[in-house]
């Protein structure tokens, strides 16, 4: 789920990087009544963006619900919205004022199914890059992919994906002695051979909690951190 959410934020994430500054007023999602929709993440921000985001399934094909958007978000004396593709994804992206509205769609046996997302767009955002893992324990030599924040009332969330070329144990240690050494409890540690090379930790230290994934493809280390806490 992570990986795919990733993967349509990143699709949104075509704008210049952003400063965290939340929007004062989102537009309303809009989707054919043939469709369900439950919010993801109403208040996100994926690489400095701010975004929101609904996931849906709906009875329509993956066409209909291509030309709906198309069809909806068309602007006389305005550009066609953009259309891509992303392996089995269709992405459906336009600017509406300052914002910036993407629908994300792939086909289902009874339907379609995908994302619907509203990001702030070039007018609302600054020329400040983020520092993606900023305040997060990274390993030297890291780079660090995604950086996901959400509030999710009464709770807020953090994702931090980094790839780095060292070792799993090295990773496995660091994070041991990294949250170990600031007062934080070891839940699990588990370590993996089967299918992939890798390890789980899990540490909590008073109301929060946080988990670290870390695992070995293709010659590189993949390091997936998610904190949890109370939203301040």
């Amino acid at each position: 789920m992570i990986k795919r959410f990733a993967m349509f934020a990143a699709a949104c994430y075509c704008l210049a990087s952003a400063p965290l500054c939340p929007a004062e007023s989102w537009p309303e999602f809009i989707y054919p009544a043939e469709a369900t929709a439950q919010v993801v993440a109403q208040d996100m921000v994926f690489n400095g963006i701010p975004m929101r985001v609904l996931t849906f399934q709906s009875k329509l094909s993956s066409d209909q619900m291509v030309k709906f958007y198309q069809r909806r978000w068309k602007r006389h004396g305005a550009p066609e919205p953009a259309l891509s593709k992303l392996g089995e994804w269709r992405i459906v992206g336009m600017m509406d004022g300052e914002y910036y509205k993407t629908a994300q769609v792939k086909a289902e046996r009874d339907g379609s199914t995908g994302y619907l997302g509203i990001s702030l767009g070039l007018k609302s955002i600054g020329k400040t890059k983020p520092v993606l893992g900023a305040g997060a324990p990274v390993p030297f030599g890291s780079v660090v992919r995604n950086d996901i924040y959400s509030v999710d009332l009464p709770k807020k969330a953090r994702t931090v994906i980094l790839t780095n070329r060292q070792s799993v144990d090295f990773n496995l240690n660091y994070y041991l002695r990294h949250y170990q050494g600031d007062g934080w409890g070891a839940l699990m540690k588990k370590r993996v051979r089967e299918p992939e090379h890798g390890a789980a930790l899990v540490f909590r230290k008073g109301v929060e909690e946080a988990s670290v994934a870390i695992s070995e493809k293709n010659g590189q280390t993949v390091v997936f951190l998610n904190t949890v806490g109370p939203a301040q």
